[in-house]
């Protein structure tokens, strides 16, 4: 049987790329399907543009739909939120049909190991602080996994650090040089504002 493009849909989780996953996929000939969070349909009807949406309690629902994702040659394209709805484990063993190679997943997930495969293609990377006391510029702490800069923040000192740091206990981090460009100048004022940035 030969297969069409229009045989096989484009699926993806309705967050923060997922908008972007669709209208290519439009571009290229595919349908889509976006699975929403439940109460965060409202911003998809908006904006979704033709694609399909499907409610789901929580992204980590869309495990139990393996077999109907199968049936309508579903192919779902990987973005960082699927790293916090589902384990590694689970991402691995689901066998829906999925864009790209599962075995870079154990690096997508751990941002030591990024930065190690970024430092090898020979990119020029901002400066790891192993310890908070060496803080002496502008870093921005980060938290393993994709969580779309939820939970980042910004520090100037060793104590601002600590102060920011002790609502997230026990979670894995990295302490990064932080590199300002033409965003960042343009999003500053509410950071500020939103009380995101110690001084």
């Amino acid at each position: 049987m030969t297969l069409k493009t229009s045989d096989f849909k484009i699926g993806t989780l309705g967050s923060h790329s997922a908008l972007q996953i669709a209208h290519g996929a439009r571009q290229e000939g595919f349908k889509s399907v976006i699975f929403c969070e439940k109460g965060r349909m409202k911003t998809y009807q908006s904006m979704a543009g033709g694609s399909k949406l499907t409610e789901l309690k929580s992204f980590h629902d869309i495990l139990k739909m393996e077999e109907r994702l199968l049936s309508k040659r579903v192919i779902l394209i990987p973005h960082g939120s699927w790293f916090n709805a589902m384990t590694l484990e689970e991402l691995q063993r689901f066998k829906a049909l999925y864009f790209g190679n599962k075995n870079i997943l154990p690096w997508e997930a751990d941002r030591n190991k990024q930065r190690k495969w970024l430092s090898r293609a020979g990119l020029t990377l901002p400066k790891i602080f192993k310890r908070p006391e060496d803080i002496n510029t502008t870093v921005i702490v980060k938290f393993h996994g994709a969580k779309g800069g939820k939970g980042f923040f910004l520090a100037r000192t060793p104590e601002s650090f600590d102060k920011r740091i002790s609502a997230s206990h026990g979670k894995d981090f990295i302490i990064q040089q932080y590199i300002i460009g033409i965003p960042t100048l343009l999003l500053l004022p509410a950071y500020w504002r939103a009380g995101n940035y110690e001084l």
